[in-house]
């Protein structure tokens, strides 16, 4: 998101207007009304110079039907909810930033809110501290009772804080809906070596329609499992149907789940599995 020629403050007229690239997202995407799920943006820097970043907020919509219907928040509390700023960031380098969203299900559709990041030249930070000589002749000076008297301690030499530069992105456009079928899943978050565990899903059809569902489970490997490798599932109007597949892990560590494929014929679809994290501890015996 982040780089140019000098980047935020570069003491010159001229200098200091970063070149800004715009955020990449889809035209619009359609979230589940009145659900929480997950925005994930990408902080990138493109300047050959350091940057620092001091400030990056996520701010929801707040102009005319969409006030109040957007809510975003950082995940935890406290000083967790934000990265610890200010922190510096090379040419290349970037770091991803993590929020929660919920929209309501009268919001209208447009832009749900915007990523402003406030962010400075650090070679422009690094020309404000005084330096070691500098501070020992301004305590000599004080200590003297010159105050700010005498060239070398401080006199006539005025001081600017860096320029800063706040620049703000359009989060993607959304529209709220309500999914016609929604899934569901539990799973442990760790297990032993050589033991089973269930591994189960809920589709849940919230239509008056009969919904088909072609349901894969894709191999993974450090896992064998016992159930359906393809099946097809006929969920009732308003009503809900559960598969449930045992899996046994056949070595240890930080294992990758595999992944359930759920296909609807009717809306030539796939519908998303909700796992939060694809990952499951499997200690030895």
């Amino acid at each position: 998101l982040l780089g140019g020629n000098g980047g935020a403050g570069g003491g010159q007229q001229g200098k200091g207007q970063g070149e800004v690239e715009s955020v990449e997202s889809a035209l619009s995407v359609t979230v589940p009304a009145d659900r929480r799920f997950v925005v994930f943006a990408t902080l990138s820097s493109l300047c050959s110079e350091e940057m620092q970043v001091l400030s990056i907020d996520f701010e929801s919509s707040s102009k005319g039907a969409s006030a109040g219907a957007v809510e975003l928040s950082y995940p935890g509390r406290g000083k967790d909810r934000q990265h610890q700023m200010p922190c510096c960031l090379s040419e290349q380098e970037s770091f991803g930033l993590v929020c929660y969203a919920k929209v309501a299900s009268h919001f209208p559709g447009g832009v749900m809110g915007q990523l402003k990041v406030r962010w400075r030249r650090k070679a422009d930070d690094d020309e404000q501290q005084p330096q070691p000589q500098q501070q020992q002749q301004q305590v000599e000076g004080d200590l003297l009772g010159l105050g700010g008297m005498g060239e070398g301690v401080g006199a006539g030499k005025e001081t600017s804080s860096p320029l800063v530069a706040e620049t703000c992105f359009d989060l993607p456009s959304v529209v709220a809906a309500e999914p016609p079928c929604q899934v569901t899943c539990a799973y442990p978050t760790q297990t032993i070596l050589g033991e089973a565990f269930p591994f189960s899903i809920w589709i849940e059809n919230n239509t008056p329609l009969l919904q088909d569902l072609e349901v894969k489970m894709q191999d993974e490997a450090g896992f064998i499992y016992g159930g359906y490798k393809c099946t097809t599932e006929q969920v009732l109007p308003f009503d809900r149907s559960e598969l449930t597949w045992y899996l046994v892990p056949v070595a240890t560590g930080m294992m990758k789940l595999p992944n359930i494929r759920i296909h609807s014929a009717r809306h030539a679809a796939d519908l998303c599995v909700p796992v939060s994290s694809k990952d499951i501890f499997v200690s030895p015996r």
